[in-house]
């Protein structure tokens, strides 16, 4: 192919390769590209999946420990101790604080 056939066929179809070359540059080209934001995106939904399963497996957690507080007393008593630091009036609490390394 020679300079003037060359030429001619860019003449020819300017606007094609106009066209092919806006596609190819708002398809893989610039921060805006159709590629980038896809894989953009793909990332947040696999992001938003895990914290979902999270979500789920703390509701479980939650929810088991709902059904045992509405049966049984002693699991209330437990919690009151453990989270809450509450005791009767006859008991005296020791808190074991961890020593501080030096």
């Amino acid at each position: 192919m020679d300079k003037q056939s060359l030429l001619s066929f860019i003449s020819r179809f300017k606007y094609l390769i106009l066209i092919f070359f806006f596609f190819i540059m708002t398809c893989f080209v610039g921060e805006n590209s159709y590629l980038i934001r896809r894989t953009a995106q793909k990332k947040e939904i696999l992001q938003l999946e895990e914290e979902i399963r999270q979500l789920e497996i703390q509701i479980d957690i939650n929810t088991k420990l709902l059904e045992s507080l509405e049966k049984d007393s002693a699991v209330k008593e437990r919690i009151a101790r453990e989270r809450y630091k509450m005791h009767s009036p006859s008991e005296e609490i020791f808190i074991e604080q961890p020593v501080p390394n030096k």
